[in-house]
């Protein structure tokens, strides 16, 4: 392999070494991201939950329950953002870091690695794993960060019945359900992406 080939060699390895070490820190900002969202639904709701015969207190614990959704929902925006991001990535190293590559090195007469070696980890990911991945994604995205908002505003709702509160109130009340609609379908359309790795997948293995 001549030195301009082992160079451009070296610099697609030091490309792959970032974004593999991007798409970790992704996956970690992810993972704290679930974290940050169970916490903090998990404080609000402890907190409206509280018992207390006070009207005063009631109010406090709808404000509290209005809190609920947009914070679950923003950090499910910034999980979905970073998933997105790293699925990116990993296509990117897959479909052309990869291929640059091992045709880099299919042009060697010495080389010792066959072709479609290269960033291999990378593609067997695309393959078997994409799929599982996309799908707990989705699960966890509806329990962790869609499942917190619609809870709370059923509570919400039982209080609006009970409490002669102001129509602001109410109007947050309904802000909150757009917020959550616009969620669902969000979630949805990524329902319909795993559907479709799903029938990708099984093409393939039928094929």
């Amino acid at each position: 392999m001549s030195d301009q080939r082992a160079l451009k060699l070296q610099a697609y390895i030091a490309e792959f070494t970032a974004l593999r070490t991007a798409i970790l820190d992704a996956n970690k900002r992810r993972e704290n991201l679930k974290l940050v969202a169970l916490a903090a639904s998990g404080a609000l709701f402890s907190f409206a939950l509280w018992p207390s015969g006070s009207s005063s207190s009631a109010i406090s614990t709808e404000v509290v329950l209005f809190l609920v959704p947009p914070i679950t929902l923003q950090l499910g925006g910034l999980s979905s953002l970073s998933i997105w991001r790293s699925r990116q990535m990993s296509q990117y190293i897959a479909d052309v870091l990869g291929p640059k590559a091992d045709a880099l090195v299919s042009e060697s007469p010495v080389a010792s690695i066959q072709s479609n070696d290269f960033f291999s980890w990378e593609t067997s990911q695309k393959q078997r794993r994409v799929l599982f991945e996309a799908a707990l994604d989705w699960v966890l995205g509806v329990v962790i960060f869609l499942a917190p908002g619609i809870v709370a505003q059923l509570l919400v709702r039982d209080l609006l019945a009970d409490l002669d509160l102001r129509a602001s109130y109410r109007a947050f009340y309904w802000a909150n359900w757009v917020i959550i609609a616009a969620a669902g379908v969000w979630k949805l359309l990524m329902l319909q992406q795993v559907v479709g790795l799903l029938r990708n997948h099984l093409t393939h293995v039928r094929t």
